[in-house]
């Protein structure tokens, strides 16, 4: 899905030195768009697939019984607290939880309803990435002549 957008870039940043890239640039944009659309339709196909929301359901479920576990154990939590490494929205979780046992809760369900959005987002940032990308190397083609 997203990762073949990337292909794409490759492909362009292989042939640049070829004369007939800089004749490309219109089809290479489209191709880019396509792949976009093409990702967005297999997303939404995704999205309304039950074995998707299994799927991400079961990883919840994994997460929230690892943050439970994680609570229960302070040496353990305290030592995650305090690793810089440790993401500071996880930090905020684990925080929350200590004292309100339905935070873990409220986060997941906050996810999941914001999980569509944010993977049409990175189909979204992906495809302008890779458009800006192309259009950075056509200008080197305008630079050339």
């Amino acid at each position: 899905m997203v990762l073949s957008l990337g292909l794409v870039l490759v492909l362009t940043t292989a042939q640049l030195s070829s004369n007939s890239f800089c004749e490309e640039i219109p089809d290479r944009i489209e191709n880019v768009r396509e792949q976009a659309r093409e990702a967005e339709v297999e997303l939404e196909e995704r999205l309304a697939s039950d074995t998707f929301w299994q799927q991400v359901d079961r990883q919840q479920r994994q997460l929230e019984a690892q943050l439970n576990a994680l609570l229960q154990d302070e040496a353990q939590l305290a030592e995650v607290l305090r690793n810089p490494q440790t993401p500071p929205q996880l930090v905020a979780i684990l925080n929350a939880a200590q004292s309100r046992p339905n935070a873990i809760n409220e986060f997941l369900n906050q996810q999941r309803e914001q999980l569509p959005e944010q993977l049409r987002s990175r189909i979204h940032e992906r495809r302008d990435a890779l458009l800006e990308e192309v259009l950075q190397l056509s200008e080197h083609c305008h630079s050339r002549h």
